[in-house]
């Protein structure tokens, strides 16, 4: 969320994180290009909304904590444990453990850094609001399951773009993962995590080709690079409306599940915002001639809502683009449930 104006609102909460009433601290990175950031016609309400933070957040957050006194422990609980325990993955990650999987970060808490923009290797640096401010906590080097990926803002070993795929898939899918399950049943799992079949063609070939422990969130990167706007467009039918819960039973039933979770936020969603989504979802269809997809894991029904909006005032060219990148999201989620 963008910072909160004013002295007391911003105290409020880090006196609420420091005793307890919030309980953990994470970022909503959003990357959009800069032209998206801006509000049209001055409406700051459809300006898109998140600002680029994923690589920020250990330093800014503990630059205030240590101005008021957090101890190191108490940002480590709230930035990594208790995420790690909200989404269920504290068997084997979120602290530092016997048994638990090798991902550390090696940091200097003392030091101290400028933001500059042109060091940053998220996508759009330039729409960080860090630009110029100083923060404290240098992290020296990263480690991904016992393997070193980052060394002083530097991707060591491999493109920054799949290192950042691999985290956001969760990394633990492999072609080994799929290979295990006849080949039928292969493409049939395929289809439940993309519709496009050009895509699920070119992932069996890659899957029967590749090392075993190739993870499947690199190849499907590889195909999608290679994806027509057909396609694009055959992938985001396989999709049923946002809000449009009915169609789940029905006519996307071998993926209803799925969705159904995936759009847990439309549940229990006010009448007046389930008729908004499903008007804004004909006018985005009239519009641009395919469905609005959106990653809706862990968003409300208010804020897809906001989310279609904004971007029902796009360039039918970028929008494509933007819903092409919630496709590759949705699709990763999908793949690292695959075992």
């Amino acid at each position: 969320a963008p910072p909160i104006r004013g002295r007391a609102n911003r105290e409020s909460l880090w006196e609420a994180l420091a005793d307890g009433t919030i309980d953990l601290v994470a970022s909503d990175h959003s990357p959009a290009p800069p032209a998206m950031k801006e509000a049209p016609g001055g409406d700051l309400a459809r300006a898109w909304g998140g600002i680029a933070s994923i690589q920020l957040t250990l330093p800014v957050v503990w630059t205030g904590a240590r101005a008021r006194g957090l101890t190191i422990e108490r940002v480590a609980d709230c930035l990594c444990a208790r995420p790690a325990a909200l989404l269920h993955l504290d068997r084997d990650r979120g602290t530092i453990a016997p048994g638990q999987l090798g991902s550390l970060v090696a940091w200097d808490p003392e030091a101290s850094f400028v933001v500059d923009p042109a060091r940053l290797l998220f996508r759009h640096p330039s729409t960080t609001p860090y630009a110029g401010e100083r923060l404290f906590g240098v992290v020296e080097r990263v480690f991904l399951r016992g393997r070193e990926v980052a060394r002083r803002g530097e991707v060591v070993g491999e493109p920054a773009g799949r290192l950042i795929a691999s985290v956001a898939s969760g990394g633990d899918a492999t072609c080994a993962s799929l290979r295990r399950h006849p080949a039928a049943v292969q493409r049939d799992l395929l289809a439940r995590c993309c519709a496009a079949r050009a895509w699920i063609d070119a992932m069996l070939e890659a899957v029967a080709a590749a090392p075993a422990d190739t993870r499947l969130a690199a190849l499907a990167e590889r195909a999608f690079d290679a994806m027509t706007r057909e396609d694009w467009l055959e992938a985001f039918g396989g999709h049923p409306r946002i809000g449009d819960l009915e169609s789940l039973r029905q006519r996307f039933a071998s993926t209803a599940a799925l969705a159904a979770s995936e759009q847990g936020g439309t549940r229990g969603a006010s009448d007046r915002v389930l008729r908004a989504l499903a008007q804004g979802n004909a006018s985005y269809e009239r519009r641009f001639g395919h469905i609005f997809i959106v990653f809706a894991t862990g968003k409300s029904a208010d804020e897809m809502l906001a989310i279609l909006e904004q971007r029902l005032v796009n360039e039918a060219g970028r929008e494509l683009a933007v819903a092409a990148g919630e496709q590759r999201k949705i699709t990763r989620l999908r793949l690292a449930s695959i075992a």
